[in-house]
């Protein structure tokens, strides 16, 4: 039993920031993850204990919900709504890549509670493929807001390095997600990410995949700029541009 009001059931994710644990509230026996942070962390406790509170103010059906900030042993801990579904890293371990129109859905519901996180004053800024989760009933759910991880070099934006995450850092990082789940390979594989990024050193789509939309490879080419002017100006517009060139290229078929 964890702080009294959390049973702990299952290790779900662990690095070197914190873990995430399956867990059931006792009295009210609702389920949830505890997320707990390791104490050689780096980071600071009251930082992210204001952080995850401001999270928890931003609600909306496409993202996992901050539920409460507790201090347990010295350490922050958040509970957050189960995820539910499963998340595209582990179904495109099986399936490689999803098929362009459901690809395009996909990411056109994940960019409005990216979206929703922006226009409450804020920005994901740690989106990577595992955050987006395909629920039973087809809807998707974005996960990881609030939550502090070890950063993702493969989806996080150049400026990123240097501390800054900005509401085209979300752009950035929901385009990789789109690149690795249409073209079944992420964008920028390493191992020196700076360098990649920094030239745009990533196969067209396509060139990577045959069959793809006329139109597609300046999308991608917009939003996996290094410079954060020169992508979209939110991540609908990236996902409404995707699902642009892919409407157009049915119709002429």
């Amino acid at each position: 039993v964890f702080g009294g009001a959390y049973r702990l059931e299952e290790e779900l994710f662990l690095d070197r920031v914190g873990v995430a644990n399956k867990a059931t509230q006792i009295r009210e026996k609702y389920p949830c993850v505890v997320w707990i942070m390791k104490k050689d962390s780096g980071l600071s406790e009251k930082e992210v204990a204001i952080r995850a509170r401001e999270a928890g103010r931003v609600r909306h059906p496409g993202l996992e919900a901050v539920r409460d900030v507790l201090f347990e042993e010295g350490r922050v801990c958040l509970v957050l709504d189960p995820k539910g579904g499963e998340g595209l890293d582990r179904l495109l371990k099986d399936a490689g890549r999803l098929p362009m129109g459901q690809a395009v859905d996909v990411m056109e519901e994940a960019s409005r509670a990216l979206d929703h996180i922006r226009a409450a004053g804020m920005v994901h800024g740690g989106l990577r493929l595992a955050d987006i989760h395909l629920q039973p009933d087809g809807r998707v759910k974005v996960a990881g807001f609030g939550v502090p991880r070890a950063e993702e070099p493969a989806y996080s934006a150049p400026e990123q390095m240097f501390g800054a995450a900005l509401p085209a850092s979300d752009v950035f990082a929901l385009a990789a997600c789109a690149y690795r789940v249409v073209i079944g390979l992420l964008p920028f594989a390493g191992p020196d990410f700076p360098e990649q990024k920094r030239n745009m050193d990533f196969i067209s789509p396509s060139q990577a995949l045959s069959g793809l939309p006329k139109g597609i490879d300046e999308v991608f080419r917009r939003a996996l700029h290094p410079d954060p002017a020169q992508r979209q100006n939110s991540c609908a517009e990236f996902a409404l541009s995707l699902k642009a060139v892919w409407v157009r290229s049915r119709k002429r078929g």
